[in-house]
């Protein structure tokens, strides 16, 4: 992609938009208008009505560039597993983008493992630190 801001592989994305009878100049249009976004590439597809888009899931959605094209009167292939592949997309690209911009931080087994080890220790400094009776519970 010209001009990319995000060179991870697992953001950048190329998917097929599939439409219900377009002519091969109507794809070559569609082509055209999602080129012009900005950090988009498209071309025409091998398989008749469709377009081959690539673009960043940092900056762009599938189903915001759908949106483009469905606000210019374009229809979509709309047969279920059609559907399905969509929905699975555009929830997937919201996690992922939501994930970019609210990173998940949650305790790793070595940190819990580090907590472990560091009361171990400190109980172990403390000389003769008798074990509180709720633990002692733990142990029998």
């Amino acid at each position: 992609m010209t001009g990319k801001t995000h060179s991870d592989p697992e953001l950048t994305k190329t998917r097929r938009i599939s439409f219900v009878g377009l002519t091969t100049t109507e794809i070559h249009n569609v082509a055209d208008i999602l080129r012009g976004l900005e950090h988009v590439e498209a071309v025409p597809g091998e398989c008749g009505s469709s377009v081959v888009v690539t673009y960043c899931v940092a900056e762009h959605k599938l189903e915001e560039l759908e949106s483009v094209l469905s606000t210019q009167g374009y229809r979509f292939e709309s047969n279920l597993l059609e559907l399905i592949r969509r929905g699975l997309i555009h929830f997937a690209e919201e996690i992922q983008q939501d994930n970019l911009h609210t990173p998940l931080r949650s305790p790793t087994r070595d940190d819990r493992l580090h907590a472990i080890y560091a009361t171990a220790h400190e109980r172990h400094l403390s000389e003769n630190a008798p074990l509180p009776p709720e633990e002692l519970h733990n142990h029998f």
